[in-house]
């Protein structure tokens, strides 16, 4: 069973950056043309949170000077449509500026799941901005934590009966996982572990995953040195 290509820098960044940005970039046009114009106001799309995570700070980036106020609001896929905002006593906007940073974020919603899923929304704006990005800086719960604050350990196949503890790392049904909780008898994918490479699709000349974990377990444990 080959090991699914990916790169070891993505590897070693999902491991050693516990902090990540999402983000959202509204783009205004016009309809007829298609260029490029003034942003409007009302919904601009919707991005899925992808990994349990605290909001750390929020940021807007516009490509020129002028107003706009961004609302966010946050539902679960199951009931999409009922929304609720998640933006603190402190308007999330530009105001005669180019960019803006809050880190206080008092007011604000900052916990997220997997899965949620927030909408963006124009509120008000001057009509001068054509593109803005909304970043949100957010810190990934306890899987980066634990990778982070010790050294890994190869554990080899799962074991049922195995007593397994915070940075273990299993090998399971073609993919290999890391403990973030300690566990006897949760089998991977369970809540007590966290992806770390998953089965490729066949090939010829491929790298067993077994292999090709060690391997990279390795290369993670030299680069924190």
């Amino acid at each position: 069973m080959p090991f699914a290509a990916s790169k070891l820098g993505n590897i070693i960044s999902s491991f050693i950056d516990q902090n990540v940005a999402l983000e959202f970039i509204i783009n205004g046009y016009s309809p007829g043309s298609g260029l490029a114009a003034p942003i409007a106001t009302g919904v601009q799309g919707y991005l899925d949170v992808p990994f349990d995570c605290t909001l750390k700070s929020v940021r807007l980036y516009s490509d020129q000077t002028g107003n706009i106020a961004i609302d966010v609001q946050k539902a679960t896929y199951a009931n999409l449509f009922t929304l609720s905002s998640i933006v603190g006593s402190s308007p999330y906007e530009l105001v005669a500026a180019r960019k803006y940073r809050d880190t206080t974020l008092t007011g604000w919603t900052i916990n997220f799941v997997a899965g949620d899923v927030l909408q963006y929304s124009v509120v008000s704006t001057n009509g001068v901005i054509t593109r803005v990005t909304c970043s949100f800086t957010v810190r990934r719960s306890a899987f980066n934590q634990a990778a982070v604050t010790g050294n890994m350990h190869w554990r080899g196949t799962w074991d049922t009966t195995a007593n397994y503890v915070v940075n273990d790392v299993v090998f399971y049904n073609g993919s290999s996982y890391i403990a973030i909780v300690n566990n006897i008898g949760d089998a991977p994918p369970g809540v007590s572990w966290e992806l770390l490479a998953s089965e490729g699709s066949p090939g010829i000349g491929t790298t067993p995953p077994v292999i090709a974990a060690e391997s990279r377990i390795a290369a993670l444990k030299a680069f924190r040195r």
